[in-house]
């Protein structure tokens, strides 16, 4: 991946009755999510100790493409299925970089 990809990280925590139906509706979304124009990665990540608590990673070729995505049929119709189903949903609008240009040593920083 280069300088100029994109990472999303989504941290969700269902209510616990949901939580199947959210795994199940969220990873065939996974799958559609990786054939979207410019989306390099998706990956739905499941904690082992705490199963209601998930992590999607999202990698997108650009910011263009994340708007492009979160503006898509695909991912509001998504959304509003699973948003009654959660306690917590954070981290949309925290993206990330893997160093980047003038700065090759950079581990992760947010972008705003």
């Amino acid at each position: 991946m280069d300088e100029h990809t994109v990472t999303v990280l989504i941290h969700f925590v269902t209510h616990q009755e949901r939580q199947l139906q959210f795994e199940a509706l969220t990873r065939a979304h996974v799958e559609t999510r990786q054939k979207a124009l410019g989306c390099l990665r998706a990956e739905l990540l499941q904690d082992v100790d705490s199963p209601d608590q998930f992590t999607l990673i999202e990698v997108f070729a650009s910011q263009a493409a994340i708007d492009a995505y979160y503006e898509s049929r695909e991912y509001n119709t998504w959304h509003a299925k699973v948003k009654p189903w959660l306690k917590v949903y954070s981290g949309r609008d925290q993206r990330w970089r893997v160093g980047g240009p003038g700065d090759p040593s950079a581990n992760h920083r947010a972008l705003s």
